[in-house]
């Protein structure tokens, strides 16, 4: 369909169909025009005359692209836009693998500028090597230059000296807007903060990783790579401290620094005075406290670019965004002046809607990094982090969704990602009714969470419970009926789930081994009853609320030991099944998250988990045989746990032992409780919505009826919070303990 363009036709050309790692150039010369519509795939950038004002697509399913919009500003008496398409060829966690194209329409005053069609100007970019490593498993290849000439030469209007394509029509798939909000593009400066002398030493490992042989993920391999930048750096010693300044010559190397990590594309200004070898790389932390050490390949990527440049000036954009807080340039050869070195922001700009005035500074801060980590990873789909991955799984949308509406009031990039989800067709890679746990992705091989698949059945309910929104209702109820389907053939004749296909995926800790989730697994079975209970409410089948509440009370008669839940139970030899000897703290929350176990009933075990666990908790002295909880899911699941029971101060301590040591490192919020992982991970801006609550007292709002219920939790220190409802606020102030609340027309308040 293509009633979103009236002339353009989707472009590519085809006998580049089969080529991975490719970049195509697309110059629009025009004197005057206030609009570009464009869609495409798989990335591409556009430039207004030399200044980048655009990063797409938003993702969307396989065969479906968003189409976006652009006004143009600011324009000169000549003007080009450049449109710079990738075209990968390869599987990726990151987006779907489908054909290349691009298609487009600039217009003036309504009228048609120029629009994409078979004699549509177009340049292959020779300026890059095409065969290179990848940059993780996860996501497609890394950078690697040698342009002719500086970018701004076609970014101005100048006659490219690139080998010009024949273009054909490119197949394409369904065609619709875009509705979440454009980044900003704000480029941030980083500071000048350390010069070094570099060498090598031969006697080094060479940095190796999976994905440097997965051949499932279309990969080159390193015996066929055009550079091996990995291999230099991977031998790189920092030498000797010099005196401070942006010239660098052979074997020199400038380390800039900016306050916080943050997320976008590299940029710098360079004045090459002879030919130069060079590359920058970068990171979210340094390894060491005692000096600036950098370990590029230490979240399992290849976070380096490289360049080969002839003397002149360039301006030096990234095409793909990366996610840094130190970035180092390396001259290997040549003499280089470095200027401007900083990170074009790619950020969902409604995320500053929640504003505040704090005086506990700590909580602010923790606010700040829970910020910083929402809008990386909720530009235009609900990301886990935009570093290593930049992939929409499951599970962690569950709480970057939440997260959303705290921060904007709205949902609308929970919303993207709902809808790829339910135009999601499978490609019989899958089983029948499965879905994938990270979507749009082509990097499964066949493997996938059954356990986010129930998160998905969860997080549907509770949207739709925020949302009007009967398009998409209408189609995720299918895509959740085929789940409902699957997860069937697997009951046992208890009801239970047993023996599941899959990666079982309980939480990043020991629960997760497979000793533990082999046979029945309890806190996979304690989700799958609120799933059912979750289906049964959407598809208004009161058989599947039946059939949760028969899965808890055999867990509450079979799985609990006396002091606690089990992780599983498995099969005798008398094909009975027995408990287990496995036991994981993360498995209790489970039982209480899901209501398998109430407060009430099991009070003892909730006041062990209270006083004695936690993430404080020294497992090598203090139950050392129950296993330890961690980030996600466990300490989550205790922190929704011990907010529904009104334990706020505990709450609060924890949070503030916890998350302030990353936010104070990084102002990001980290996958887990280290630092050998993702530092930005988006399901961790959740706690945003705990702090809100614990400060104010908010238990819930009803965006459909306009109801506010809130608690007194007894927090005492002075706050100035506005808090987005769609597009009006609440307002609350606390002044020497006494609360102030401002209500939008409309809505309504009930204490609890």
């Amino acid at each position: 369909m293509n009633d979103l363009f009236i002339n353009a036709v989707p472009v590519f050309d085809s006998s580049l169909a089969n080529e991975k790692n490719i970049f195509l150039l697309f110059p629009l010369d025009f004197k005057k025009a206030d609009k570009l519509v464009i869609a495409g795939e798989n990335e591409y950038q556009i430039y207004l005359n030399g200044k980048l004002i655009g990063y797409g697509p938003s993702r969307a399913a396989l065969n479906h692209h968003r189409v976006d919009t652009y006004n143009l500003s600011n324009l000169e008496e000549n003007n080009r836009l450049l449109i710079i398409l990738a075209s990968f060829n390869t599987k990726s966690f990151e987006c779907v693998d489908e054909p290349a194209f691009i298609q487009f329409e600039l217009f003036d005053e309504g009228k048609i500028v120029t629009y994409s069609n078979l004699e549509s100007p177009c340049y292959l970019y020779e300026g890059k090597y095409q065969k290179v490593s990848r940059f993780s498993f996860q996501r497609p290849f890394v950078e690697a230059y040698n342009p002719k000439y500086d970018q701004d030469i076609f970014s101005y209007g100048h006659d490219i000296s690139y080998s010009k394509r024949k273009l054909d029509i490119n197949r394409y798939g369904y065609l619709t807007n875009r509705t979440s909000s454009y980044p900003k593009l704000d480029c941030v400066k980083f500071s000048l903060i350390e010069k070094n002398e570099v060498s090598f030493d031969e006697n080094k490992p060479i940095h190796d990783d999976r994905y440097y042989h997965n051949d499932f993920l279309c990969i080159y391999h390193r015996e066929e790579w055009d550079v091996d930048y990995g291999k230099i750096i991977s031998r790189l010693v920092i030498g000797n401290t010099l005196k401070l300044d942006n010239v660098l010559k052979d074997n020199e190397s400038i380390t800039y620094k900016y306050s916080f990590s943050v997320t976008g594309f590299t940029s710098l200004s360079i004045k090459v005075k002879v030919k130069a070898k060079l590359f920058i790389y970068f990171e979210e932390i340094s390894v060491s406290k005692d000096k600036i050490e950098l370990n590029c390949f230490r979240n399992t990527t290849d976070n380096y670019i490289s360049y080969e440049l002839n003397p002149g000036e360039y301006n030096l954009t990234s095409l793909a965004p990366y996610t840094l807080q130190y970035l180092r340039v390396v001259v290997i050869s040549g003499i280089v002046e470095v200027n401007d070195v900083g990170v074009i922001l790619l950020e969902n700009p409604d995320s500053y809607r929640l504003r505040y005035k704090l005086d506990d500074k700590k909580i602010e801060t923790i606010l700040k990094a829970a910020r910083n980590t929402f809008a990386s990873n909720a530009v235009d789909v609900l990301t886990d982090c935009p570093s290593r991955e930049r992939a929409g799984w499951l599970c962690d949308s569950f709480y970057t969704g939440r997260a959303e509406t705290i921060f904007t009031g709205f949902n609308l990039v929970e919303r993207n990602f709902l809808e790829n989800y339910a135009n999601f067709v499978d490609v019989k890679e899958l089983p029948e009714g499965m879905i994938p746990m990270c979507y749009p992705s082509s990097s499964s091989e066949k493997n996938f969470i059954p356990n986010w698949a129930m998160f998905y059945g969860i997080e549907l309910e509770e949207y739709f419970r925020k949302n009007d929104d009967p398009a998409l209702f209408e189609k995720s109820l299918i895509q959740l009926s085929g789940v409902v389907d699957y997860f069937a053939k697997f009951e046992n004749e208890f009801g239970l789930l047993e023996n599941l296909d899959g990666w079982i995926f309980v939480e990043w800790s020991e629960a997760n081994n497979p000793l533990s989730t082999c046979g029945v697994n309890l806190p996979t079975n304690m989700l799958y009853a609120g799933f059912l209970s979750s289906a049964s409410h959407l598809l208004k089948d009161p058989g599947l609320e039946e059939k949760s509440e028969k899965i808890k009370r055999f867990i509450r008669e079979k799985g609990f030991n006396g002091t606690f839940f089990v992780d599983n139970l498995i099969r005798d030899e008398s094909n009975k099944l027995i408990k287990n000897n496995r036991i994981s703290e993360t498995t209790q929350y489970y039982a209480f998250y899901f209501k398998t176990a109430t407060v009430k009933e099991y009070s003892n075990l909730f006041n062990l988990l209270l006083n004695e666990f936690g993430p404080s908790r020294d497992d090598k002295k203090i139950y050392p045989d129950i296993f330890k909880s961690n980030v996600l899911i466990g300490d989550y699941f205790r922190m929704e746990i011990l907010m529904e029971e009104g334990e706020y101060s505990k709450v609060y301590e924890e949070s503030i032992d916890f998350y302030y040591s990353m936010a104070i490192e990084t102002l990001t919020l980290w996958e887990k409780d280290s630092k050998t992982d993702s530092l930005n991970h988006g399901f961790t801006s959740y706690i945003a919505n705990v702090v809100i609550s614990l400060l104010t007292g908010i238990k819930d709002i009803d965006y459909k009826n306009k109801v506010i219920s809130i608690a007194n939790n007894g927090y005492s220190k002075d706050y100035d919070i506005y808090i987005p409802l769609r597009d009006e606020y609440l307002h609350i102030i606390q002044k020497d303990n006494k609360k102030e609340i401002e209500l939008p027309e409309g809505y309504i308040l009930i204490e609890k």
